[in-house]
């Protein structure tokens, strides 16, 4: 096995995910770390006699745990499926009243999988045009596409930037990408990596440090 350095973890955090994909070394490391997560997954589900199932479990959309004494913290649960042809998740109707394209009939007939995300309120804040903003910490629980963009629009919370899942939304000259930013990366083998923080609070405002 190749030893990771300091530097190439420091390269890792430049890096985007279309440059990632392309670097055959990260992209098979990902793509080993992505499996084993998900085995594990699968084997504590079974432990807990149907974690999987949301039926069992019961679960509101977005619910809090009585451990958590921060009422910031919050959690949506919203099952997600993919789509044939189009690389865009559905959303499962139950939870988003505002489906994002696909009918009734059609939702019978794909798999949703579970969906949890772990929400934390940072701060409310509003953009120097004008726009109103929460500024959110979210960990995913599960690991599905684009799981993080659309548990934003199942709480009408969609991501600034969002093209694809914001349909109301209108970019203005302030933004020039999505404003979803992977602020901390653990994976096996002591990889630990965090970036710096580039949406930055200026008292009531956000400033936003464009990074492309």
């Amino acid at each position: 096995e190749k030893k990771i350095l300091k530097k190439d973890l420091d390269s890792l955090a430049l890096m985007s995910w279309g440059q990632i994909k392309k670097n055959e070394q990260w992209k098979s490391a990902f793509d080993d770390v992505a499996k084993a997560y998900n085995e594990s997954l699968k084997e504590e589900q079974n432990n807990h006699k149907g974690v999987e199932s949301t039926k069992s479990l019961e679960l509101a959309t977005v619910f809090r745990l009585k451990e958590d004494n921060d009422k910031n913290i919050f959690y949506v649960n919203a099952s997600l499926a993919t789509k044939a042809d189009e690389f865009s998740m559905e959303i499962h109707p139950d939870a988003c009243k505002k489906s994002n394209g696909t009918t009734n009939d059609k939702c019978a007939k794909l798999d949703f999988k579970l969906a949890v995300t772990r929400c934390k309120i940072i701060r409310h804040a509003v953009l120097r045009c004008g726009t109103k903003t929460t500024k959110m910490q979210l960990q995913p629980l599960t690991g599905r596409r684009h799981q993080l963009r659309c548990h934003m629009v199942v709480v009408s919370a969609p991501i600034i930037g969002d093209a694809t899942y914001s349909v109301d939304h209108k970019r203005n000259h302030m933004v020039k990408r999505m404003c979803l930013h992977a602020y901390s990366l653990r994976l096996p083998d002591n990889i630990d990596v965090k970036t710096s923080d580039p949406f930055v609070l200026e008292g009531t405002e956000v400033s936003i440090i464009l990074v492309c």
